[in-house]
């Protein structure tokens, strides 16, 4: 069993989006996973390997009580806490430093609540990520009248 740094799960370094040093503690990319570095990093605009859902509600949520909730499940998994970074070449690691964020919009004071919301739902899914940031997005959108969408 190979015990050395580079196999240990990372405790806490950080690693900013402009670095490009290997945490101590990371590990090389999948076939795959280096097979969808290289194509981002060629054309950070593409959207190709994004993966997106929506869970519309229609009832009453209290949103700190679902960041709890969605934060306690970003704490639970290490699959959320993935880092990726570019170095000789690309690695990943687990970054126990970094916040779980879920974002909350707010589209109840617009015109037409509903529409707006699904339009940035749909945008949201277009957005590109950047690899060296967060892995993933959550977002609760209210639309006012218990209407709410989780993407």
């Amino acid at each position: 069993m190979d015990i050395s740094p580079n196999n240990r799960l990372l405790n806490s370094a950080l690693v900013t989006k402009e670095s490009t040093a290997l945490p101590a503690s990371s590990f090389p990319l999948s076939a795959d996973q280096q097979a969808i570095w290289f194509a981002q990093t060629l054309n950070p605009e593409l959207t190709n390997y994004n993966i997106g859902s929506v869970i519309i509600i229609d009832g009453n949520i209290v949103p700190d009580i679902m960041v709890k909730a969605f934060d306690s499940v970003i704490k639970r998994h290490d699959a959320f806490r993935l880092r990726m970074v570019a170095g000789t070449s690309p690695a990943q690691y687990f970054d126990s430093s970094s916040l779980p964020l879920m974002e909350f919009k707010d589209f109840t004071a617009t015109d037409n609540p509903i529409n707006e919301a699904e339009q940035y739902v749909k945008l949201n899914f277009t957005q590109p990520f950047n690899l060296a940031e967060r892995l993933w997005r959550s977002l609760l959108i209210s639309a006012g009248n218990n209407r709410w969408y989780w993407q």
